[in-house]
């Protein structure tokens, strides 16, 4: 999607074998490039790989009910300041703060300061007594085979953006969750600034009763004013795979479905995470796209050619 197009460089066309005209260089710069495909038959002959994603949804779905029904309300008590959010709460407070409680768990599994994950300036605290542990989800096959498919695919996403950052991104730092999506609710618009690719798997997505599934937006990065302002959607499907630059501002739109949709995230960094990474560095938002064309110069009338009014 490219979000910007500036510079002409328009300059003769001509010579044997070309058609006399002007040729005309266009240069988009700062495209958001949106990678998205489906895993649907990546492992087709494998079973096991097949049936494996297939299970993610329902382990997902599975730490999100005990989240919800066992954890949150501990944290509810002990945090006023979440609890007061909580009391305000939208379509996407459960979410948010499992995210929250997703950071800790993975701090824990990853040995990464939990500060260095999505940091979004909020505290992410600790209580005595409440379970930060999730080894349903992080020590399994299902989820290491996620993660192979995704770190291939990354390599390959990041070839794009020029052969240093090819070289660089042959290994990342992952940071994983998960989110589980039901009737009315939604994610407000977000950045993961920080980060060199953000992306989303869907491993479960429902349909509503006019057939149309969930949605992810992009919005324009160039803000909201005309000329911009505008968004692009995808409607999701399950196995659906997407990346993009971790600035890129998105948001999912509201759960149309009774059922659930159910989303794992991501994020990756370098190898040694954000002490590797700075965004005044990002080769995501360091890439422009040159496209040209000759516009034709029209055969000029002969002396002999009379044109009557």
């Amino acid at each position: 999607v490219a979000t910007a197009a500036l510079s002409f460089g328009p300059k003769l066309a001509c010579g044997q074998g070309v058609v006399a005209g002007v040729e005309q260089e266009t240069v988009y710069i700062w495209p958001t490039s949106i990678l998205n495909l489906s895993l649907a038959n990546a492992y087709d002959g494998a079973p096991w790989e097949e049936k494996a994603l297939a299970r993610l949804a329902k382990i997902a779905e599975k730490g999100y009910d005990n989240y919800v029904k066992a954890v949150l309300p501990l944290e509810l008590d002990r945090d006023p300041a979440l609890a007061e959010e909580h009391s305000l709460a939208d379509g996407s407070m459960n979410n948010t703060a499992w995210l929250r409680w997703q950071k800790r768990v993975f701090s824990g599994v990853a040995k990464v300061p939990v500060e260095e994950l999505n940091w979004d300036g909020k505290p992410v605290p600790r209580f005595e007594g409440l379970p930060y542990k999730w080894p349903e989800f992080h020590k399994s096959k299902e989820t290491a085979l996620l993660m192979k498919s995704i770190f291939h695919v990354a390599r390959t996403y990041m070839k794009q953006f020029g052969r240093e950052a090819a070289e660089r991104f042959k290994e990342f730092q992952p940071f994983l969750w998960a989110e589980v999506y039901g009737p009315g609710e939604f994610q407000h618009m977000r950045t993961h600034t920080g980060a060199a690719v953000a992306g989303l798997y869907c491993a479960k997505a429902a349909d509503a009763d006019d057939g149309r599934g969930p949605e992810i937006a992009f919005m324009d990065p160039r803000g909201e004013f005309p000329p911009f302002g505008h968004s692009h959607t995808y409607r999701l499907k399950t196995d659906d795979l997407l990346m993009w630059p971790a600035w890129a501002p998105h948001s999912l739109e509201v759960h149309p479905s009774d059922s659930r949709s159910v989303y794992i995230r991501f994020m990756l960094w370098p190898p040694g995470g954000t002490t590797e990474f700075d965004w005044e560095d990002d080769p995501t938002g360091d890439m422009s796209v040159k496209k040209s064309n000759v516009i034709r110069v029209k055969n000029k009338p002969s002396s002999g050619d009379r044109s009557e009014l």
